[in-house]
């Protein structure tokens, strides 16, 4: 089975570079890729994403306002720079599946 991803960060090399690193791996595939908030707002509803990787930071909103958004049926993975306990509790309580900060290790 093909896990189907889609990824959210304003940052491009982020985004390139995690883009590269599952396109690494035979069991994933990226189906879509958003450099904003009001991007992924209009396109992942089209997507059949199974999980979106998505940053809590980013100039036109936050992550966390976004996850209302998303449809139900996507398993969100919040990253951070900042790896502090509340945001990770805030984002949990929103729905989000998993909170991983931007200095985490490749081996999850």
């Amino acid at each position: 089975m093909t896990l189907r991803v889609a990824f959210i960060d304003d940052h491009d090399i982020v985004r390139s570079g995690f883009v590269q690193l599952l396109s690494l791996e035979a069991d994933i595939q990226v189906v879509g890729e958003f450099s904003s908030a009001a991007q992924a707002r209009g396109g992942l509803p089209g997507l059949e994403a199974d999980v979106c990787i998505c940053d809590i930071s980013m100039p036109d909103g936050s992550g966390l306002d976004l996850l209302a958004d998303i449809p139900s049926g996507i398993r969100v993975v919040m990253l951070s720079m900042h790896d502090n306990p509340a945001l990770v509790e805030l984002a949990l309580s929103r729905g989000a599946a998993a909170f991983y900060p931007n200095a985490a290790s490749r081996k999850i």
